[in-house]
């Protein structure tokens, strides 16, 4: 007797043996452990002696799906990746490139300046040019005798166009931009955005005009023109070798200021006015009239011009506290002098 159990056979059906498992899939979902001829009509589901591992198969099946949505998973992160580093890129190529045209932008609205210029800003040599003219022009005016009434009406047109001018700048940023781009020589960096300084030196001159005494007016004008631009002048290139008397102060403009301003004395009393005809009341100071001698007052004048350029009144520009404020202490030394 063998040992093998007595089952139906139908054709082609494989011996199967005691105590021998059926094959369970391993690489394969399903795989049968029958071989039967491509003509034979096996049927699989009628096969009693088929056995079939649902449970391995379906946890083959899971485990690859697993394996598989891992790698799905690992692919979109490194696609994730690689979205975000070529973003990231282009953004940064978009921002150099915005930084770029800024930067070409802000060129074109700020041209290089040249050498020559940046020397004439820094000296302020055209300003100082201005100044300076402003003194001739007032020696020529006195020599040829104008009357001093009509340089009012000029100085207020003048006056009311340069403010008219700052009010509308000041409302308008970009016109603003272009009226300091064409004025440079005039505007300082700190009257981009405050009161040009000419009004106050127009508001100064024009007191003189309506106030002083032809000599007085005339003086006033010279301390401010030539005293006060030789104070600035000498300061700033030999001011770090004296020591200082005030912040912005040195010895070495108060000097030159002094020194510039009783030579303005002595050219308009020592000569403008011996050689030039003056109506009866336009000149305060004349030797007869006065204690103080033509050296004396040169002197005195040179001081006063000097304090002048100390005063600081609510910080009001010293275009017009030099004229008053000079000229206001002229006027008062001479008539205290009076005899």
């Amino acid at each position: 007797m063998t040992s093998e159990t007595q089952v139906p056979r139908t054709p082609n059906t494989p011996r199967i043996h005691k105590n021998v498992r059926a094959r369970t899939p391993k690489s394969v979902l399903r795989k049968t452990i029958l071989t039967y001829d491509v003509d034979d009509s096996y049927v699989e589901e009628e096969d009693t002696t088929y056995l079939f591992d649902e449970t391995a198969t379906s946890a083959i099946s899971e485990d690859e799906d697993e394996v598989f949505e891992e790698d799905i998973d690992e692919k979109d992160f490194d696609l994730d990746d690689t979205e975000v580093e070529i973003e990231s890129e282009e953004i940064t190529t978009k921002t150099e490139n915005i930084e770029s045209e800024n930067q070409e932008s802000i060129k074109e609205e700020k041209p290089e300046v040249s050498e020559f210029r940046k020397f004439l800003i820094k000296h302020e040599i055209p300003r100082k040019i201005l100044h300076c003219s402003i003194g001739f022009i007032t020696l020529v005016m006195f020599g040829l005798g104008v009357p001093q009434q009509q340089f009012v009406a000029p100085s207020m047109a003048l006056f009311v166009i340069i403010l008219i001018n700052d009010i509308i700048r000041f409302r308008d940023p970009e016109l603003n931009k272009k009226i300091v781009a064409r004025w440079w020589f005039i505007i300082r960096d700190n009257e981009v955005n405050s009161y040009n300084g000419t009004l106050w030196y127009l508001a100064g001159v024009i007191i003189l005009f309506l106030l002083a005494p032809r000599d007085i007016l005339f003086m006033g004008i010279l301390l401010l023109s030539w005293a006060d631009t030789a104070a600035s002048t000498i300061g700033r290139q030999f001011g770090k070798y004296t020591p200082q008397i005030v912040p912005g102060k040195s010895v070495a403009g108060t000097l030159a200021c002094f020194l510039v301003g009783s030579s303005c004395c002595y050219l308009v009393y020592g000569y403008f006015i011996p050689n030039f005809e003056n109506q009866p009341g336009y000149i305060m100071w004349t030797p007869e009239r006065s204690v103080l001698d033509l050296h004396t007052y040169a002197l005195l004048s040179g001081v006063i011009a000097s304090v002048s350029e100390f005063v600081d009144i609510f910080n009001i520009d010293d275009n017009f506290i030099i004229p008053v404020v000079g000229g206001g202490l002229l006027y008062g030394l001479v008539k205290l002098c009076e005899v």
